[in-house]
């Protein structure tokens, strides 16, 4: 078992880290200089001294990031999460190094051992509609009558600050450029512009939705379910949201303006400028929708079983989210208690 250190306590506190990964026991800190790998956030501030330390002590650094099934809710709120990444290589949002994550999609010998756990695994996502975060209610359809019989098209913005942005290549411009293409490319479509959780919950602000002054888009500010607002568009424009894989999960139209891990493998119309060089680097080739999602949910994220805390399968955490949700939405709105004393109210 690998020995990693950690220069966080928020890192060394995550509930049942250890039990994630069988092969890596994490600790705070390397007072004993037991540690022979060092881990960090991916490319969080935090991880500078992280990631100095284990230049200066030749030791291999291990990139850490929440799965893409994380959780019932936002890990802002408190919530743990349900599945983790720790990559040896790079990490699957920056573009410019190899990641573990690309040499998953291109093991086809591997993947091929998965393929009906996938097949399984994406039906249940569809029809139950889950995502990173599930806390937030299905979305049941467009009411605005005008637009009803159009073409929908959803933009989807990001936080600034992601580092998915920044290591995909893009940035402000990138946003802009993207939302006039969805214009002018669909002038008979109505374009939606879809903000960020974290910015629905007034904790980041978005890079179009703080720069918004088009009046011929509709901004969507509502917290619903990603997944469930997919299904109801035609085509999506994205930079690096993993909305965009989803989406392709759905069998819908994307477009990326940004190097997502996803783009690049013949299932996406890529607009980067450097996504030609990935391909001639040999760091794309030709995968199926199914072989990208086992790569990546069944092989490159890890799960632990939500009722015990030990170490889990897709399943377990899939058939959580699934019980978890029903029981939310069964108590979504709001209960007025009356006639209780005044002592008991901080209690309830």
């Amino acid at each position: 078992m690998q020995k990693v250190a950690v220069f966080s306590k928020k890192i060394s506190n995550i509930k049942n880290i250890n039990n994630f990964f069988p092969d890596l026991f994490f600790m705070y800190k390397n007072t004993n200089k037991e540690a022979n790998a060092i881990a960090g956030w991916g490319y969080r501030l935090t991880t500078i001294k992280a990631r100095k330390y284990a230049i200066e002590n030749q030791l291999p650094f291990i990139s850490l990031e929440d799965g893409f099934l994380r959780s019932v809710g936002l890990g802002l709120d408190g919530f743990s999460p349900l599945s983790l990444i720790a990559d040896k290589l790079g990490i699957y949002y920056d573009a410019r190094s190899p990641s573990e994550l690309e040499k998953l999609i291109k093991d086809k010998s591997r993947l091929v051992l998965h393929l009906n756990d996938a097949t399984e695994a994406i039906k249940l996502i569809i029809d139950n509609e889950l995502t990173k975060y599930n806390h937030a209610p299905a979305f049941t359809g467009f009411s605005n009558e005008h637009h009803l019989q159009n073409k929908k098209v959803l933009v989807i913005d990001q936080t600034v600050g992601d580092m998915s942005v920044k290591y995909g290549g893009a940035d402000q411009q990138t946003f802009l450029e993207m939302l006039d293409r969805a214009i002018k490319e669909n002038p008979n479509a109505t374009v939606y512009i879809k903000t960020h959780t974290d910015v629905i919950n007034g904790y980041k602000k978005g890079f179009l939705t703080s720069n918004l002054d088009n009046t011929s888009v509709i901004l969507f500010s509502d917290d619903i379910n990603p997944i469930s607002l997919l299904k109801h568009v035609d085509k999506v424009y994205v930079v690096t949201s993993h909305m965009g894989f989803e989406a392709l999960l759905l069998g819908k139209e994307v477009i990326t303006f940004g190097l997502p891990w996803y783009a690049g493998w013949g299932l996406t119309d890529d607009r980067h400028k450097n996504i030609k060089s990935l391909k001639y680097n040999n760091r794309r080739s030709e995968a199926t929708i199914i072989e990208l999602f086992t790569a990546s949910y069944i092989l490159y994220c890890q799960y632990i079983n939500p009722n015990t805390g030990k170490k889990g399968t897709i399943f377990d955490v899939i058939n959580y989210l699934i019980k978890i949700k029903k029981l939310n939405n069964k108590l979504r709105g709001s209960v007025k208690l009356v006639g209780f004393s005044f002592w008991k109210k901080h209690v309830l």
